[in-house]
């Protein structure tokens, strides 16, 4: 596999709390055009691995690369600027907002033009462009005219708590 395509690499990564090992020399590789996804049970060190990714702490060892570039000392708003994204595990969508109205929401933080203040951002035509897109990556451009709160309420597939309190449909169970 040539280097091109991995987008995010982690080389025996380890952070510890105090005396508690959260995360123990995890390496991987994200692929471009693939999905990956981080599983576990709570305490885990899960939430602790996507956070020494984006540069939210620092970990304890190991070195994080994105596209090939050792990233390991940026900071996080670096990291984001060079495109390294992520979410939270709770998310706060807005309810009486679309959802399309959410991911521009969303595209206009990645591209900040505060200079721009007096500018209706329902007509930046870039950060609705790259909401559709995010969007139809996700699968939800059938969703996009849908208000927030109605698709939170929703059987929409694959999602994981988009509003806190609202399980994903047999996550009790689990």
């Amino acid at each position: 596999m040539s280097r091109s395509e991995i987008l995010l690499r982690c080389r025996e990564i380890t952070h510890r709390w105090g005396g508690l090992v959260a995360v123990d020399r995890v390496s991987l590789e994200l692929e471009r055009g693939s999905v990956h996804a981080v599983i576990g049970t709570n305490g885990a060190g899960k939430s602790t691995l996507i956070d020494i990714l984006s540069g939210e702490i620092v970990s304890a060892a190991g070195r994080v690369e994105l596209l090939g570039q050792d990233v390991t000392g940026w900071s996080q708003p670096r990291r984001a600027s060079a495109g390294l994204g992520r979410s939270y595990q709770r998310t706060t969508i807005y309810p009486s907002f679309t959802v399309l109205e959410n991911c521009r929401l969303a595209a206009q933080a990645r591209a900040q033009k505060p200079w721009a203040w007096w500018r209706d951002a329902q007509r930046c035509k870039a950060s609705i462009a790259e909401a559709r897109n995010a969007a139809q990556r996700a699968g939800l451009e059938e969703l996009l005219d849908r208000y927030g709160a109605a698709v939170a309420r929703s059987e929409a597939p694959a999602r994981d708590r988009p509003v806190p309190g609202h399980e994903a449909p047999g996550a009790a169970a689990r």
